[in-house]
C-alpha cells in the first residue's frame, strides 16, 4: 500500500474511533445531585457543572459558592473561567 493509502486509512480510523468514543462515553454524570466541595450542600447539576464534568472535573461548586469564588479569584483564573464558559456556550449552540 502506498503512503497516501496509509494516510487515508489512518484518517478514516481516527474518525471511526471518535464516533465510537462519543457513543460510548457518557455525556452527563449518573447522579442528578452533587455535594458542593466548599459548603457541602447537596445541589442539582447545572449546565455549568455538567460541562465541567465532561471536561474531567470531579469537584463541583454550587452557584453561590461559584459566585463567591469569582469575586475573589485572580485575573488569570477569571480569564480561564470565562474561556471555559465561552466554550460551553459554543458547544451548546452546536447541539
Amino acid at each position: 500500500m502506498s503512503p497516501l493509502g496509509w494516510f487515508v486509512a489512518a484518517i478514516i480510523a481516527v474518525i471511526f474511533v471518535q464516533i465510537v468514543l462519543r457513543a460510548v462515553i457518557p455525556k452527563a454524570p449518573k447522579e442528578n445531585l452533587f455535594r458542593c466541595a466548599r459548603c457541602n450542600a447537596n445541589t442539582l447539576h447545572t449546565e455549568r457543572t455538567v460541562f465541567a464534568w465532561t471536561r474531567g472535573e470531579r469537584r463541583f461548586y454550587c452557584d453561590p459558592c461559584n459566585a463567591a469564588w469569582l469575586e475573589s479569584c485572580t485575573p488569570e483564573q477569571r480569564a480561564k473561567y470565562e474561556r471555559n464558559m465561552a466554550r460551553m456556550e459554543r458547544s451548546r449552540r452546536r447541539n
